[in-house]
């Protein structure tokens, strides 16, 4: 089961899936899934998201948040925290089977036996809790730079994290390994090689209670999309 907070402003949308067949975004049908929602509170609904064969688990997590960022909208709410839990169900497609092939020649008669596998596939869901929060959003009207909630995960857990990040991950895809950033802001970087280019950077800060704040920041570049250029502690 996860935890986390999430301000509305920031949500990153996730593909719509791996292939032309995956579940769109949209209420839940009969045969191609999606989501259904309902509200058990003033400001607090229960959130379910299924998906088809061709649908991943993180295209779903994203619907999840997709949805319970235009609920908690819906009811002037400019946040939210979340709780959620993710599921499998492996489903047959096919059972296995036995072909057997008789054939006759002057020799006499062969008979040949095939075994067929069964098949079967991964079918994700994805259920949780949204509870809507005012203060979802501390930013500074004359500032590029968003603040939120502290790292959901430790100090320690971060450093044996950092191990999976790699250049080229897409924002996406480092929000599963290290959780939301405390603070996003844009800037320039570059400019001391002449080739100024425009970064997004992701702070992760920790407070200890003492001065020292251990902080690990990564930069993303747009090369259609954001994707991870450079990491460090500092």
């Amino acid at each position: 089961m996860t935890r986390g907070y999430v301000p509305l402003c920031l949500l990153f949308l996730l593909p719509c899936g791996v292939g032309a067949c995956a579940t769109s975004y949209g209420r839940a049908g009969t045969f191609h899934g999606g989501y259904e929602d309902q509200r058990i509170g003033q400001a607090r609904f229960q959130v379910f998201v299924r998906g088809n064969e061709y649908t991943n688990q993180m295209t779903l997590v994203g619907y999840f948040h997709r949805r319970a960022t235009e609920l908690c909208q819906s009811i002037g709410y400019s946040g939210y925290a979340w709780e959620l839990s993710t599921r499998t169900t492996t489903v047959q497609r096919s059972p296995k089977t036995v072909t057997v092939d008789k054939t006759y020649d002057e020799s006499g008669s062969h008979t040949t036996i095939q075994e067929h596998p069964a098949t079967s596939v991964d079918l994700y869901s994805v259920s949780g809790t949204v509870d809507c929060d005012m203060s979802g959003q501390a930013t500074s009207a004359h500032s590029n730079e968003q603040n939120f909630a502290p790292p959901v995960i430790s100090i320690q857990q971060a450093q044996a994290a950092e191990l999976r990040l790699e250049r080229g991950l897409t924002r996406e895809q480092v929000a599963q390994i290290l959780g939301l950033p405390t603070n996003v802001a844009t800037e320039t970087a570059g400019q001391d090689t002449g080739k100024a280019w425009l970064a997004l950077r992701w702070s992760y800060i920790w407070y200890g209670g003492t001065p020292d704040q251990r902080r690990l920041g990564l930069l993303f570049a747009d090369h259609g999309g954001w994707h991870l250029q450079y990491w460090a502690w500092y």
